[in-house]
């Protein structure tokens, strides 16, 4: 038992590392390096001005990460994850055609891939991370 709270706390606070790490970087990118660049070149203007979709693609999913669901329903959360995974890529690809946080009206492909591949890079995490992490904890019991 003693090793399932182990695990579970290290899960946790693996996750909120990442989430606190975001956090801190998406104004950090926002305001401080999106300006600086401005007359950068065309690719760091690219990477800069859509880095806030792959933060955001990344970030959203792990959010939803639950330990205690992973243990009791892996194949079933499995799917869920799926799913709130594609939520956010539609999500984030519906923003870009309708702006609702962006203060350009202005549809940037870029933005979209950035958000595929936060989320991507979520998912990747999810199944050689935390995944792992949870299946190691059932068994403990």
């Amino acid at each position: 038992m003693q090793g399932t709270v182990h695990n579970f706390r290290v899960f946790i606070r693996l996750r909120r590392i990442l989430s606190i790490f975001g956090v801190l970087l998406y104004p950090v990118v926002l305001w401080g390096l999106r300006p600086s660049y401005t007359g950068s070149s065309p690719i760091i203007l690219t990477i800069l001005g859509s880095l806030p979709h792959l933060l955001a693609g990344f970030l959203l999913p792990l959010s939803a990460l639950k330990p205690e669901l992973i243990l009791q329903h892996p194949k079933a959360y499995h799917q869920v994850f799926v799913f709130i995974c594609a939520g956010v890529i539609g999500w984030l690809t519906l923003e870009e055609f309708v702006p609702i946080f962006s203060p350009t009206g202005v549809f940037d492909p870029f933005d979209v891939a950035f958000g595929v591949i936060g989320c991507g890079i979520a998912f990747w995490m999810y199944v050689r991370i935390f995944r792992p992490l949870a299946t190691v904890t059932k068994s403990n019991f």
